[in-house]
C-alpha cells in the first residue's frame, strides 16, 4: 500500500463510486439499445439495417451490429452461408 492511499480513502473511494456510475449508466444504455432493435424482427428488417450500417466503423455502431446478430441468431433468422 503506497502512502497516498493510506491518507487518502475518501478520495479511493469516490473514484470506485463514479466508476460503478458509470458502469450502472452503460448498463442501462446497452439494454435500451437492446431493446430498442428487438423491434427489427423479420430478415429483411434486419437486413436493411445493417446494411444502412456498411462502412461505417465507430465503437456504437459494432455494438449495433452484435446486438442485431445476436438477436438474429436467438430467432433462427441467420442466413446459412
Amino acid at each position: 500500500m503506497d502512502k497516498n492511499s493510506i491518507l487518502r480513502p475518501a478520495a479511493h473511494l469516490a473514484t470506485v463510486r463514479d466508476e460503478l456510475r458509470e458502469r450502472r449508466a452503460a448498463r442501462a444504455t446497452r439494454r435500451t439499445l437492446q431493446r430498442e432493435l428487438a423491434a427489427y424482427t423479420t430478415t429483411s428488417e434486419i437486413n436493411d439495417l445493417l446494411g444502412s450500417l456498411h462502412g461505417q466503423d465507430d465503437d456504437a455502431v459494432q455494438e449495433i451490429r452484435e446486438v442485431v446478430l445476436r438477436n438474429q441468431l436467438r430467432h433462427g433468422l441467420h442466413r446459412a452461408s
